[in-house]
Formats: structure tokens, C-alpha cells, sequence
């Protein structure tokens, strides 16, 4: 456009004013180089230089401290230190106080620190990369650190390079202005994305160079949607040109089949949408944590309570004496009569300090090392790792380990998430014909449409192309060598017949021309694209270059048109004219080009042209686009404005592609607009779910056959599970595309409501179809899907499936995986009208009874009746098998029992399997959320797809497949998997790990504090509750970060009760988790009672032994000490269900270095290191005496051993659940005793269906759906 003025009719305050939605970004080659930074008009957008660490060398500390201060319990210590610090209360060293909380804040700073060096070492590798950017002073791109781009700046990029910013694409190395680009570090999908250079720019001044771009950028500001990009170029107020997510390639994805780009930076660093959509490790509190902080605030009332027990003790123990005591000094201004108020004030408060291991501050550091732990050896697991996709599992949050080991609810996506989301062309119907491409006949049988309509299929490939005369460029172009059908031997005969003389075609039968309409249209209509092998011409010499360029004249597109034009291609065009003659002959050892000694031979010409492949941004279309062309109806090219495809009998149509209508999830189909090459006429072909293409088709009497033989063929298609596509076409007159093609352009030029507004043109066009017939394609199940839910259900589990699927394709996927079987009562509600919906749910409610509820514990026999059977005085109830329910409902109804919530939950609660079709994401999450918060009940989400984020995101556990449909559920997981089947694994092995271990480890944790602290508490009954203790501080300090820390840590890291065989052959042992068996409301003060029992015996054992010996206060605290942490020892020794030297080595070490060592040293070195204590040689002393021995062994067993015996006893009588697999399974938890029910509330009928015989399983699938 020549150079223009620099013009911007939103300026960049008033962009930005504008409801924060539109900025403007100004080319920096166009501004000023006096301009300074602050003046600039880019200024103050974000730097290229990513940033995700937390800290710098001089913030660390300061911040890292203040994050940690935001805990209650680090305040709660701080608070101690500083309260230990006035002198009047001072119970500890004033040093010696800090020890604990500095521990704890160092071992916390020290694992943030590792975590930040890691993330600052990721981000300067990124930072480090080069990419080329335009130098104005030197007229050239040069090379420059990722770091150091800016917005504004123009980069230059080659084939296979990835893209450092959001790129505003202006200039592509094909002539079309296509780019194409792979997603998959943005997404995870490896189909090629097609992306267009901005209209008007490559058209007009493409050939131009940077300096000769003039416009100004406005547009939205910087967001996380990956699909939404909207705003416009602006040299002046009357130009305009509109753009859109297909102008912009963003950062991090990988530029393909093209040799180079170039584009203008919009959004770098923290703007992008790829940073914008980066969220690292997600941070949840399970319901275990929770049950652990309101255990804590039960440690905070008993210790208040102690406190003021003791602050109580001491002053009736001062009220009792009738003078001052002797032993309290009193000051010179201090009255007597107030010193027992005084005092007991004073003991109240060093109360708190001396008590204050009863708050566990060492157990939040604990269990995040030991989440850190399983977290760690989760990712390792072999088992959960996919050699195929080479994809391990991914734990992205780090404190929901335990939450894997009790999840009551699974709601499961089908597509993708129980199939494999690669799909095979199965089956079609052609204007009421019906052709299948099974392996000899499959599964569909002559049944299905009858005799006549039924042909047998044939694997007539070889001898099929030794027969027929195929097109010779179709020999060339490649299809996917793995992908092959079946082909149909009428369709066969019946396209040789329509191939006869393609130009009369439309004139001949519409069967023929249906056919012929059907195979180009899924050829066509499409977004996939034939990927060639390009040459990054900047890393050439300049001959090579130059040879490059030669070549590269005889594009693909050139090349083809000219076989599509007559057979006589004109001599002047020598390579063409060459390469015709190489086709027809097979040779290939001529040359074609010669330039400065350098020499190609036609291979060279040949393999860029005809070394091709597809790519598709779905798997559906690249299904489709592979089976035409196994009927040699082949995508030959696609540019941005020609589509070329090539029949049989080397006949070539290329079609002039007016527009694209994209595939909209709300549309749920996508058009593509063409003018036929043989009619000159404009020709909209579209695409989609049966349930869109049925409503816009045309009322013709004269179709009603067809579409009525089309329903009957896509509803068989779906009782076989297959994904359905109808396709459809429309011709328009000129006049009328103009119109319609004038209002769209205004839509798309539109800066309000655009969304709605492209929706509503393209609505306009996509009306009036006629049909042409329907695809059915096949996704296979996952492996190992069917036993996958067969363990879950085993183990209590209830498995949801919500799918926007079609109801009778997500029926036989149901069937197929066993989440419904034939033994089950389905229940199934379509309806629209609510009236009738409730009436549905009173009815069915009536049959399931209105008391049954899910997961309860109402029907487990109390413990008298278990040790009456144990004893053989009772007999066993007699046991009456029922069918269990399963649900089946549509989107529609879904909307309207979601309004009712209580009574549908209730009903569904009841079903052993609930199966949700044509649900929205929103309605998915809404699910989710109905399930979690009326129950109460722990629900894990899973998915592959966008559309399934809201539901992980809702679930309490969010679990995302690496699939073929993106990486988008992954981000938003909290674990991702590459295969359903792992999914077993990871909550009944390591789920059930996790929780056991960390529950088991919160009740000692809580049981360990309070033992210590009841120590001494009974102290002070026996010194006038002066607040004084008899054990040396230094120990206190250390007793819980040091003495007793490494045991419980690898505990909860590597204790198993059964092993992962085991926890897969008895799925009844989740039952421990979903339950919250281990840890239960009473749980706390079962602990606190024990704790109790282990305090009286290590205190008064010992006072009884020396109570009328020459033993002094320390060194009877001493011992006393050495009892508790012996005690302490051997309780998470029984407490241990597998003993590996691990497990031995953490107790040697905590017993004989952490403690004894420390002590002995303590012992020996300290004479007065913490007056008025005096360690020295009190440990020597005292392990010197018989008494002391007798005493540590008496009082440890006294401690240990009614525990045990009550753990014993009670696994005896109500059976180990941990035990070895016996082989025997628990009958169904819930059963209900009817025939094959089947309701309509809208016919207001029960339908009675026996399946009395295992044999007619089969029959189950077909008799449910045609009810």
C-alpha cells in the first residue's frame, strides 16, 4: 500500500479505555530512535523474558518468610518466642526457644529454594534461544535472544522453528499467504493448524519490504483464550482490515511445510496466550487435611485447658499457704497478698510456651515432604507409563495424593477418554443407499437393512489396482500406508459408472451424481492439508539458493493445474513439459535445471512436488479424507483460494474456494464455499451432527425416501457405536453469495458481538441443504477399558460417563466397556415436558425404594453381631441377589433434572452406572457439582478434550488424558495420564497407599504431641504446678523435630500394608478410604486416650522406681524422656506394615545417632550450657544403674503392649481386611429384584423386557433401543 501516514482511529489510551478490551501496538521500525523508552509508544507492554521464578537472591528471604508467616501455626510459634522473651515468663532459653520454628522455616525455605532453581534454570534455557529480527539500521534480520524482543519488532522464521512471540502473520513463503503450524507444545495436538497472512497485506505488498508497513495494530488485550483473536489493521480512518485467530501464530508452537514467515509481534513474554494459559502445580486441600486442622483446634482447647488447669493448681497451691512462701522472692515494691493471682497469670502463660508441642508444627513440614515422597515414586511407577506415546503419568498437584485413595464418584468423557479417538471409516449412506466397509460384513449383518440393500465387501485392493486405470499423480501422492479399508464392491462398480464422462455427471442420475458429490465432498470439505518437504532458504548458499528458487516455481499447485488443464501442455514451460513426459514415461534421471555448475536431477523436482502426506487438525476428518482417497478420490493441493482433487481415471477438478466456515461447537458443522469448475456455479457443502444437518435441510417431497432411508441408516450406525457425520450441499445463485458475502464481511469487521454475529451469517448460509447421505466412522475402544471399570466398580466406585455423544452411540460404547451389562435395569429418561420428567422420577424412585443410598454404611452389620458370627452363635442372613440400576439420559432431560436437583440425585444415586448423552460442558460441571456438594462425597473427574475442563476443573481429583484432542484437560488437571486403564492403578494402588500412610501418620503424629505434653503436665502435680519441667530443654526442642522426625517420614513415604498385586486382586480393600476408616471423627481422641495411657506410664513407672532414691530432678527426667522417645519408636513400629531395611535403617539412626548420640555428646561437652539445667554426665550416670534398664523395659511394654493386644484382637474378630487375595468377592452392594424395566413418560407406559438368559446379551443393545 506504498508508505502510508501513521493513523490509528482508537488511539492507545482510548483503546485501552475502552472497557479494557483493545490496545494498539505500533511497528517499532516506524518510531522515532530519539524516542526513549518511556516515550515510546510500545512502552509498558511485557518483555519477551520469561519470568516464573519466585524469588531473586536479595528477595528470597524477606518473601519466603512472609509467605511462611501466612500459616497460623508458624505465627502461633513466633508468637511463643516472643512471649518466652519477657523475662517475667521466660521458661526456656531465649536462643533456645527459636530452635523448632527456625528448623521448620529452614527446611520449608530450603525445598522453595531447590523448587525456584529449577524453574529459574527452565526459564534461562528459553530465554537463551535465538530467532531473527529485523534490524532497521541495517535494512536485514539478524539474530537476537528471545529475552530481548519486543512487541513491535518484525521476526523472521524458518520451516521448523518455533515461534518465540504471539505473531501477527504478514508475509509466508507460499504464494497463497498459508502458513502452517503444529500446536502441539500449546495443546498437544500434531495436526497441522493452517494460518493465514493478514488479507490485502501479502495480496497488495507483499513483495515490499518491512519498511514499506505503515499500520498501526489494535486489538484485544492480552488473554488466555486460544481461539479468540479480534481486531484491525488502521493506516486511516476509511481502511480497515479485519483480523482473526487465523491472522496469529502464537508462541511456542512450531512453524511447518513452509520455508519461512514473517510477522509483526503483538503479544510477548507474560502476555502470550500460551503463558497466559501456563498454570503451575495446582494446590487443593483434601478432605483429609481439613479433618487434620479441625484436629488441631482440638490440640489448641486442650491446651488451653491444660494451661488454665495449671494456672488454677498454682494459685490454690499459693492460697494454701498461710504466710508467703519461703521459696518465691518477692520485690521490694510487690505486694504479698497479690502474688498467688500474680502468679498464677505468670503460670498460665509459660504454660503455653511449655505445652506448646502439643500444637504438631513439624507435621505440616512432614506431610509435605511426604507428599513430595509419593509424589515422586507415583511418577516413577512404570506401570503408569506409556511406552506407545512415551508419556509417564504427571502429578501436577502436590498435596492431593490421599484424596486418589478415596474417591467415591468417577464421571468419565467417552470420546477420547474410553476410545481411542482414532477413528476408521466403517460405513456410509449415499442418497438412501447404503454401503459398509466391515472386515466380511462385521457387525453389521443383513439384519440391519435387508437383502437387497446389503453387499458383501471384498479386499479387492491389489487386484483392484492391477485392473483399473488409476491417475498417475494419485500414484504419487501418498496417503497414510497404515489406513485401509475394506472397499464395497457395489460402490466400486457404482463410481466406475459415474466416472464415465465426469462433465455430463450433473446432467445423469441423481444416484450418480449423489455419489460422485459424496466422495468429492469428503475430499473437499475439510481443514486438512497435504504437508510437503521445504528448505529453510536463509541457511543455503547463495547457488543453492538460487536453485531453490527455481524449483520452487513448479509449485505443487502449478504442477497439478497443468495436468488438470488439456492434455498438450505448452513447450515453453520446459519443466513442466519434462515432468509430464517423466510421468508418462517413469524415468527420472533427465536434468531439469542447471545454474552455475549446479545441477538437480528430476528426483530432486519431484520428491518436493509429490512427497506429500495429510495432516488434519481432526481425526474424524483425516478418516474421511483417507477413505475417499482409497476410492481415488484424492486431496491433490490446498491454497488458500484453489482446491484441487483428483478422480479417478486422472481426472482433476480444481475448485475455486470462495470462503470457510469452520467447525463451531455450538453449530456443531462447518461449510466450505466453492465454484464448480464443470457447472461455474457457487456450491456451499456442509458437514455435521445429524441433529444440525436434519434441521437445515430443504422440505422437498421428492427426498423424503432418501432421508428417511438416511435416519434408518445413521440410527444403525449408532446402535454400533459409530461417530455420525451427515453431509449436505446448497447451490446459490451469484447474487445471492454477494449479499450474503457483503453482510459477512461486515460481521467480521464488527469490534461488538462479533461471536454472535459471524454465528448468525453463517446460520444464513447453512440453510436449505439438500442431502447427500452419512458417514459412520469407528473409535475403538481404549485397551483394558472393560476391566478397568470392572476393578472400579469391584471397589465401590461409581463410574459416570457424560458425553456430548448421540444416545445410541454412547449406549453400545457402554455396553462395549462394561459399564452396562445385561444383568442391570435401565432406566431411561427422555423428555422435555417437566410434568412428565417428575413423574418419571416418582415412579422409578417408587421401584428402587427412597432410602437407598449410595456408598452408606447402613447396611455393614454392627461389631457384636460380627464377633457372635466369629464365634459361630449366629448364622449368616440369607442373601437375595436384585439387579442393580443404570441411567440413561439425554442432554435435554439432563437440563431439566438438574433444575429438579434432590429427586434426580437421589434416583441416580441409587444406579450402579449413570450414563449422561449430548451433555454440554457446562452441564457436565454442573453434574460434578450437584454430585459433590449434596453427597458429600469425594468425585474424580477425567478427560481429554476443552470441553471436559469445566469437570476436572469442578471434581474434587482432576485426571487428564494426553490425547489426540489436546493438552487443554491436561493443563487443567491435577494428574495426567496417557490411558484410561491407568487409572485403576492409580487410585486403588497408589491412591489406597497414599491415604493409609498419611492417615495412619496424622493419628500418630497427633498421638506423639499429646503423649509428650500429658508428660509433663502429671510433672506438675508433683512440683506445685510451678510451671517448672524436669526435662532438659534442649530435648524438649528436639524431641519432635529431630528425635522422632526421620522414622515417621519414611513411613509415610514407603509403608505398604498390602502390595499392589494384592490391592488389584481385592478392589474391596478402597472400601478403607471411601469410609475414611483409618481416620475417622473419633480417631483424634482414641489417639489422645492412648497418648494418655503412654504419658502414665512413662512418667509414673519411673517416679514410683526413684521415688525414694538419691536420683535428682534431671536425671529422672532424663530418663523419663528416653521412655517417650523408645515409646514413641515402638508404637510406629506396629504401626509399620512393611519392614524393608529402609524402615530399620530410619529407626536405627533416629534411636542410636539422632538421640543417643546427640545425647551422649550433649552429656559429655555441656557443663552449663542452659542454666539452671546441668547435663553433664547425667546420661552416663543413669544408664550406669540396673534400675534404669529395668524401668526403660517395664514402662515401654506397659505403654505398647495393650495396644497391641487390642489391634490383634480386633483383626481376629472383625477379619483383616489387608489380608492375602483369598479369591472370594463381596456380592453387589446394591441390587434390585425386577425384570428389564423400561419408562417413558411420555408414553406413560413400563415396557417389560425378560433377560433371563446370559445368552441374550447381545440382544440387550438392540431391544433397549429400539423400545
Amino acid at each position: 500500500m506504498g508508505n502510508l501516514t501513521t493513523y490509528c482511529p482508537l488511539k492507545k489510551a482510548d483503546c485501552k479505555d475502552r472497557r479494557n478490551k483493545f490496545l494498539t501496538v505500533f511497528p517499532n521500525h516506524t518510531i522515532d530512535v530519539a524516542i526513549t523508552n518511556h516515550k515510546h509508544p510500545n512502552h509498558g507492554f511485557a518483555a519477551n523474558k520469561i519470568k516464573t521464578t519466585k524469588y531473586t537472591p536479595l528477595t528470597f528471604l524477606p518473601k519466603n518468610l512472609l509467605e511462611q508467616f501466612h500459616r497460623i501455626a508458624n505465627l502461633y510459634f513466633i508468637f511463643l518466642i516472643a512471649l518466652n522473651w519477657v523475662p517475667a515468663v521466660n521458661a526456656f532459653g531465649k536462643e533456645l526457644s527459636m530452635l523448632p520454628v527456625l528448623f521448620v522455616l529452614a527446611v520449608t525455605a530450603v525445598k522453595d529454594a531447590v523448587e525456584d532453581w529449577r524453574r529459574f534454570r527452565s526459564d534461562r534455557l528459553i530465554n537463551l534461544r535465538s530467532c531473527r529480527v529485523y534490524n532497521r539500521e541495517k535494512h536485514q534480520y539478524e539474530p537476537r535472544q528471545w529475552q530481548h524482543v519486543r512487541v513491535g519488532d518484525f521476526i523472521h522464521l524458518s520451516c521448523n522453528e518455533v515461534i518465540p512471540a504471539d505473531l501477527l502473520l504478514l508475509k509466508s513463503s507460499d504464494p497463497q499467504g498459508i502458513c502452517h503450524i503444529e500446536t502441539a507444545n500449546l495443546d498437544g495436538e500434531t495436526n497441522l493448524k493452517i494460518r493465514r497472512v493478514v488479507d490485502r497485506w501479502q495480496r497488495k505488498d507483499g513483495g515490499d519490504s518491512v519498511e514499506n508497513f505503515r499500520y498501526q495494530v489494535c486489538c484485544e488485550e492480552a488473554n488466555n483464550s486460544l481461539h479468540v483473536f479480534h481486531g484491525f489493521l488502521s493506516a486511516s480512518e476509511s481502511e480497515r482490515v479485519p483480523l482473526d485467530h487465523n491472522n496469529l501464530i502464537l508462541r511456542g508452537c512450531v512453524v511447518r511445510n513452509t520455508d519461512f514467515v514473517e510477522g509483526l509481534v503483538i503479544y510477548a513474554g507474560a502476555d502470550t496466550k500460551a503463558l497466559q494459559n501456563t498454570r503451575g502445580a495446582r494446590y487443593k486441600r483434601s478432605h483429609l487435611e481439613r479433618r487434620m486442622n479441625r484436629d488441631v483446634i482440638f490440640c489448641v482447647l486442650i491446651l488451653l485447658i491444660l494451661c488454665v488447669i495449671c494456672a488454677i493448681g498454682s494459685y490454690v497451691w499459693l492460697q494454701a499457704y498461710d504466710q508467703f512462701p519461703p521459696f518465691l522472692i518477692l520485690d521490694d515494691d510487690e505486694n504479698p497478698h497479690s502474688r498467688p493471682h500474680y502468679h498464677a497469670f505468670i503460670t498460665f502463660l509459660r504454660s503455653i510456651i511449655i505445652f506448646q508441642v502439643m500444637i504438631p508444627l513439624s507435621l505440616y513440614v512432614t506431610v509435605e515432604l511426604i507428599k513430595l515422597g509419593q509424589v515422586y515414586f507415583i511418577a516413577q511407577d512404570l506401570e503408569l507409563y506409556d511406552a506407545k506415546s512415551d508419556r509417564p503419568i504427571e502429578c501436577r498437584a502436590l498435596n492431593i495424593t490421599e484424596e486418589l485413595g478415596q474417591v467415591q464418584f468417577v464421571f468419565s468423557d467417552k470420546t477420547g477418554t474410553l476410545t481411542e479417538n482414532r477413528m476408521i471409516f466403517r460405513a456410509c449412506s449415499v442418497y438412501g443407499q447404503h454401503y459398509l466397509h466391515y472386515p466380511n460384513g462385521g457387525a453389521l449383518v443383513e439384519s440391519e437393512f435387508g437383502e437387497t440393500s446389503y453387499t458383501k465387501l471384498s479386499h479387492a485392493n491389489e487386484s483392484r489396482q492391477k485392473t483399473r486405470r488409476r491417475s498417475a499423480v494419485a500414484q504419487h501422492v501418498k496417503v497414510d500406508h497404515n489406513y485401509s479399508i475394506p472397499m464395497n464392491l457395489q460402490l466400486e462398480r457404482t463410481l466406475d459408472e459415474s466416472c464415465r464422462n465426469i462433465v455430463s455427471l450433473h446432467r445423469s442420475e441423481p444416484a450418480l451424481h449423489s455419489v460422485n458429490d459424496f466422495l468429492v465432498m469428503m475430499a473437499l470439505c475439510n481443514t486438512v492439508v497435504v504437508s510437503t518437504r521445504h528448505v529453510d532458504l536463509l541457511t543455503l548458499s547463495e547457488a543453492e539458493r538460487s536453485v531453490s528458487q527455481s524449483s520452487t516455481k513448479m509449485s505443487a499447485s502449478s504442477f497439478f493445474s497443468l495436468l488438470a488443464q488439456e492434455p498438450a501442455i505448452h513447450p515453453s514451460n520446459a519443466a513442466a513439459f519434462l515432468v509430464q513426459h517423466l510421468m508418462s514415461s517413469g524415468t527420472d534421471d533427465l536434468l531439469l535445471f542447471s545454474h552455475r555448475g549446479l545441477k538437480r536431477s528430476t528426483s530432486l523436482l519431484l520428491s518436493n512436488l509429490l512427497d506429500t502426506h495429510y495432516e488434519a487438525e481432526s481425526p474424524d476428518e483425516l478418516a474421511l479424507c483417507n477413505a475417499a482417497a482409497c476410492y481415488d478420490y484424492k486431496l491433490i493441493y490446498r491454497t488458500q483460494r484453489d482446491v484441487m482433487v483428483g478422480l479417478p481415471n486422472n481426472v482433476f477438478l480444481e475448485f475455486k474456494l470462495l470462503h470457510t466456515l469452520p467447525f463451531d461447537a455450538e453449530r456443531k458443522c462447518m461449510s466450505v464455499v466453492v465454484r464448480h469448475p464443470i457447472t461455474q456455479q457457487v456450491v456451499v457443502y456442509c458437514k455435521g451432527a445429524d441433529s444440525t444437518i436434519m434441521e437445515c435441510l430443504e422440505q422437498n417431497d421428492d427426498d423424503n425416501k432418501v432421508l428417511a432411508e438416511t435416519q434408518r441408516a445413521v440410527e444403525c450406525f449408532s446402535r454400533h457405536g459409530l461417530r455420525i457425520l451427515c453431509f449436505a450441499k446448497r447451490v446459490l445463485a451469484d447474487e445471492e453469495y454477494l449479499a450474503w458475502l457483503q453482510a459477512h464481511q461486515r460481521a467480521e469487521c464488527a469490534l461488538e458481538n462479533r461471536p454472535q454475529l459471524l454465528m448468525d451469517s453463517a446460520r444464513k448460509l447453512e440453510r436449505n441443504l439438500t442431502l447427500l447421505g452419512a458417514t459412520g466412522v469407528e473409535d475403538q475402544l481404549q485397551q483394558n477399558v472393560p476391566e478397568t471399570i470392572s476393578l472400579l466398580r469391584q471397589a465401590s466406585v461409581n463410574v459416570w460417563v457424560l458425553t456430548g455423544d448421540k444416545e445410541e452411540t454412547a449406549v453400545n460404547i457402554a455396553f462395549s466397556c462394561q459399564l452396562m451389562t445385561d444383568e442391570q435395569e435401565i432406566i431411561a429418561l427422555r423428555d422435555n415436558v417437566k410434568e412428565n420428567l417428575e413423574a418419571a422420577l416418582d415412579f422409578h424412585l417408587d421401584q428402587a425404594g427412597r432410602d437407598v443410598l449410595i456408598n452408606t454404611a447402613s447396611d455393614r452389620p454392627p461389631l457384636w453381631k460380627k464377633i457372635w458370627r466369629r464365634l459361630g452363635l449366629g448364622s449368616t442372613p440369607p442373601y437375595y441377589p436384585r439387579r442393580p440400576l443404570a441411567l440413561v439420559i439425554d442432554g435435554k432431560t439432563l437440563a431439566l433434572a438438574l433444575q429438579m436437583g434432590d429427586r434426580f440425585l437421589q434416583l441416580a444415586a441409587q444406579c450402579q452406572s449413570v450414563l449422561c448423552c449430548r451433555a454440554t460442558p457446562m452441564q457436565k460441571a454442573q453434574v460434578v457439582h450437584l454430585v459433590k456438594e449434596k453427597l458429600k462425597v469425594v468425585t474424580l473427574a477425567i478427560g481429554d478434550g476443552a470441553n471436559d475442563v469445566s469437570m476436572i476443573q469442578t471434581a474434587d481429583v482432576g485426571v487428564g488424558i494426553a490425547g489426540s484432542e489436546g493438552m487443554q484437560a491436561v493443563m487443567a488437571s491435577d494428574f495426567a495420564i496417557a490411558r484410561f486403564c491407568f487409572l485403576s492403578r492409580l487410585l486403588l494402588v497408589h491412591g489406597r497407599w497414599c491415604y493409609t500412610r498419611l492417615a495412619r501418620l496424622a493419628r500418630y503424629f497427633f498421638f506423639k504431641s499429646s503423649a509428650y505434653i500429658l508428660v509433663l503436665f502429671w510433672y506438675q502435680l508433683l512440683n506445685g504446678f510451678s510451671g517448672s519441667v524436669m526435662i532438659d530443654q534442649v530435648y524438649l526442642m528436639l524431641f519432635n523435630v529431630t528425635f522422632t522426625s526421620v522414622p515417621p517420614l519414611v513411613n509415610g513415604i514407603l509403608d505398604r500394608d498390602v502390595t499392589s498385586e494384592q490391592a488389584l486382586a481385592q478392589p474391596q480393600l478402597y472400601l478403607d478410604g471411601q469410609r475414611n476408616r483409618l481416620y475417622r471423627p473419633h480417631s483424634f481422641w482414641t489417639s489422645f486416650a492412648n497418648a494418655m495411657w503412654h504419658s502414665l506410664c512413662a512418667l509414673w513407672i519411673p517416679y514410683f522406681f526413684y521415688a525414694h532414691s538419691a536420683v535428682g530432678m534431671w536425671e529422672f527426667g532424663t530418663a523419663v524422656n528416653t521412655i517417650c522417645v523408645i515409646t514413641m519408636l515402638l508404637e510406629l513400629a506396629v504401626l509399620t506394615r512393611t519392614w524393608t531395611w529402609i524402615h530399620v535403617l530410619s529407626n536405627a539412626v533416629s534411636m542410636l545417632v539422632l538421640y543417643l548420640g546427640f545425647a551422649f555428646v550433649f552429656s559429655a561437652a555441656c557443663v552449663t550450657c542452659n542454666p539452671p539445667s546441668n547435663p553433664y554426665s547425667v546420661l552416663f550416670h543413669l544408664f550406669a544403674q540396673p534400675s534404669f534398664w529395668f524401668t526403660l523395659i517395664l514402662s515401654c511394654t506397659a505403654a505398647v503392649l495393650p495396644g497391641l493386644s487390642v489391634a490383634a484382637l480386633y483383626n481376629t474378630v472383625t477379619g483383616n481386611a489387608a489380608a492375602p487375595a483369598s479369591g472370594k468377592q463381596r456380592p453387589p452392594s446394591r441390587c434390585y429384584e425386577s425384570d428389564f424395566v423400561h419408562y417413558s413418560a411420555s408414553d406413560s407406559e413400563v415396557r417389560i423386557l425378560p433377560t433371563n438368559s446370559a445368552s441374550e446379551s447381545s440382544d440387550v443393545v438392540g431391544n433397549y433401543l429400539s423400545a
